[in-house]
């Protein structure tokens, strides 16, 4: 069969999980159609526009097929998917951020211009659906193989089928599995995730560089570029060595928005390389030459490397991606991404210590060594930021006092709505359209912009009742319910080695029972992956990365606001959000 046809009928099966590649291709591009605008002093300002971008469409298109999807699913599909709403509501994941999109809507009531109120409002219905759609369609199927014909033998399967190969992905996160007949190996789809997320910031990371050595923008202007030089008011620059030099600014709209995609996109590749590469060799009981030579390491197909020791490819990615984040200049990236490495690297004990039984000895799983490397990992960081300065001599005053001043400057806001509006906000999207009243001066055009801190911006137009629902909920993502609160009936079995089972198994499967309600094995056996022995561990080490991202993009939220109210930032924001709650629902 030729590969249109293998993609055609792949694509008829799941089209929503292909426009969602559609989707993360195009969602850190700017191509829009601005619909509507209200001018500030006679300009165009992008805080009161009413716009759709491409990625956009392919979302929204995701949403219509997955729809269709559940409608046509049998009574088996729609009673997993009920399943997996209760299990997701007991952990609160997906109430409290409806709250907050509901609180929204209800703001229209008292915003003095209902349409960007209105618009504001369906945008983050559009993420909430995305965080949704993540969690109850997307992370099943990440990891998810159908099965032709069910295995007589649920042991013989965990021998012979979901044994990790040989070599690179020994017991790595959501091990997967060598191709058989009769068998789709869904982790072709975390390998488009993560392919799709590398080369985009390889992409991103490219540009941006050649910007900042040319000073201008490279022409890419039917992607949106933006047009940029050192003679243009408002474009973000730095002075170096007493002259002023254009930051990178990649495709987006500004050179912290490509900064905070850089922290995301960089954690990805090392979450990659991990999955090939988990345990180092040294550490490890397999003998090395076994690890030579990876029998079936990703997908059978998917290591364009050849050998483990062949990493040269991901560093120049990891390079390119490092030295385009530094160029962005991005102080809140900068220490976000250190901020998350620090996270995932210093886990709470050590990860092996959860998996005692395990045939493999590391004892941590840890991208940098051990954690004992840590300091000098540390020491090393702020040697090189110390030779940075030294040799561009930064202005202090362009890199930080000004930018410091300017936050400042913005607190009027909230401190205003304080005192007029403190319980419900002055209304979604509001705050920049009427600034002006919180300020005695006039303000200048390029002066409209919201309070660069997420959580005072979401006060601002939302109220203390819509921060404290988004608090909490990141305080949810970060303590998820003890697997033992699960609803009943979602992981049970009977006899005296339940409690057991229940920790084997993956939180992304589900039991089928038989007519007199026990336990039916070969039903059991669905496909999943993570239906090993290893499933704690895996879930813990992709879940730490992914908590990761999500407290770099927190420490972001306290110094910029693009988190929330620019379109590449909030869906960088939902999509990882989505897959820490995906990921930790157990």
């Amino acid at each position: 069969m030729s590969l249109i046809s293998k993609f055609w009928n792949n694509f008829k099966t799941q089209p929503d999980i292909w426009f969602f590649f559609g989707f993360l291709l195009t969602f850190t591009l700017s191509i829009r159609k601005v619909l509507f605008y209200f001018p500030l002093q006679k300009n165009f300002n992008e805080y009161s526009g009413i716009y759709i971008y491409l990625s956009d469409i392919f979302l929204i298109l995701t949403f219509i097929f997955w729809f269709i999807s559940i409608l046509c699913n049998n009574s088996l599909s729609l009673s997993r998917f009920r399943l997996w709403i209760s299990s997701i509501i007991h952990n609160l994941y997906i109430p409290l951020p409806l709250f907050l999109v509901f609180l929204s809507f209800l703001s229209i009531l008292w915003s003095q211009n209902v349409s960007i109120a209105t618009f504001r409002s369906f945008k983050l219905l559009e993420f909430y659906l995305l965080y949704i759609y993540i969690i109850l369609r997307f992370i099943p199927q990440l990891f998810h193989v159908e099965q032709n014909t069910p295995h007589p033998n649920l042991l013989l399967i965990k021998e012979k089928v979901w044994n990790v190969p040989r070599g690179t992905i020994f017991k790595t996160p959501f091990s997967f599995m060598r191709r058989r007949a009769g068998d789709e190996v869904a982790g072709s789809k975390t390998a488009w995730l993560f392919w799709i997320i590398m080369l985009s910031g390889l992409f991103q990371g490219i540009i941006g560089i050649v910007q900042f050595f040319l000073q201008k923008s490279i022409g890419l202007f039917w992607l949106r570029e933006s047009l940029i030089s050192p003679n243009i008011l408002g474009v973000a620059k730095v002075i170096l060595h007493e002259e002023t030099y254009v930051r990178a600014y990649g495709l987006m709209p500004h050179p912290n928005v490509l900064g905070g995609f850089l922290v995301f996109s960089i954690i990805i590749t090392l979450l990659y390389k991990q999955l090939f590469h988990a345990c180092p060799q040294q550490e490890c009981s397999t003998p090395a030459r076994d690890k030579n030579v990876p029998r079936g390491t990703f997908l059978g197909g998917w290591n364009i490397f050849g050998r483990v020791e062949q990493l040269w490819f991901f560093n120049l990615i990891l390079a390119i991606q490092i030295l385009a984040l530094i160029l962005t200049f991005s102080k809140s990236a900068i220490i976000g991404l250190l901020i998350a490495l620090v996270y995932i690297n210093v886990p709470r004990g050590t990860l092996s210590s959860e998996n005692q039984g395990s045939s493999i000895d590391c004892s941590t799983w840890n991208i940098f060594g051990r954690v004992e490397h840590l300091k000098l990992i540390i020491l090393s960081t702020l040697i090189l930021l110390a030779s940075t300065f030294f040799i561009l001599k930064p202005n202090l005053d362009s890199l930080l006092f000004n930018s410091f001043s300017e936050r400042l400057f913005y607190l009027n806001v909230p401190r205003g709505t304080f005192e007029s509006d403190p319980i419900f906000g002055i209304g979604a999207g509001q705050s920049v359209l009427f600034m002006q009243k919180y300020f005695p001066q006039k303000l200048e055009f390029w002066q409209y912009q919201p309070v660069h801190n997420v959580f005072l911006l979401i006060f601002s137009e939302l109220g203390l009742v819509g921060l404290g629902l988004f608090i909490w909920w990141l305080w949810k993502l970060f303590h998820p319910v003890n697997s033992d609160n699960v609803p009943r009936g979602t992981l049970s079995e009977h006899g005296a080695g339940a409690e057991q089972k229940k920790k084997d198994l993956t939180p992304l499967s589900f039991i089928r029972r038989g007519a007199g309600g026990e336990v039916d094995m070969e039903q059991e056996y669905n496909g999943y992956i993570l239906h090993n022995d290893n499933t704690y561990l895996s879930s813990t080490i992709f879940s730490r990365y992914f908590q990761g991202i999500l407290l770099g993009l927190i420490f972001i939220m306290l110094f910029d606001h693009y988190i929330w109210d620019i379109q590449q930032g909030s869906l960088l924001f939902w999509l990882t959000a989505g897959f820490v709650a995906g990921i930790n629902r157990k």
